[in-house]
């Protein structure tokens, strides 16, 4: 798959029916966040994060999988520094972490909200994450 390929997957995951009896193409976007897992970046993780919201619940646990991997790809403390900061997380989305996704993939997405730049997301964030008891989480908080 070359990049181009990646660009397709970002449209296609974009695309929403134009009609009410349109259906969503579900295989189609599962295999998009399969194909953005390996040649994603972080930075791709602006494109994806609004299908934390879909009514799909496939496709969010895919894509809450897609974005725990392409930050768990960071290793360095400066790389932190490229880490999607400016996401749009809101408040209730770390409730929805936590409620919806599995332990080890709420707990990468707490810790990529340890990095936002809105101090609220960041509060909560750390607080949750300290109330969690996980050693991956940990680094994030000690950064705070």
């Amino acid at each position: 798959m070359s990049q181009p390929d990646l660009h397709e997957c970002l449209r296609i995951l974009k695309e929403k029916p134009l009609w009410f009896i349109q259906k969503e193409d579900i295989a189609a976007k599962l295999q998009c966040l399969e194909t953005v897992q390996q040649l994603g970046t972080t930075s791709t993780i602006y494109d994806i994060y609004p299908l934390l919201q879909n009514n799909n619940v496939l496709i969010r646990a895919k894509t809450a999988e897609t974005i725990a991997q392409l930050f768990g790809r960071l290793r360095s403390l400066n790389a932190y520094n490229e880490a999607p900061r400016h996401l749009s997380v809101k408040l209730r989305d770390l409730d929805l972490f936590l409620n919806d996704f599995e332990e080890d993939i709420s707990v990468m997405l707490l810790s990529m909200a340890t990095l936002n730049s809105n101090g609220y997301v960041r509060e909560k964030a750390v607080a949750t994450l300290g109330r969690l008891k996980n050693k991956k989480g940990l680094k994030f908080i000690l950064l705070r």
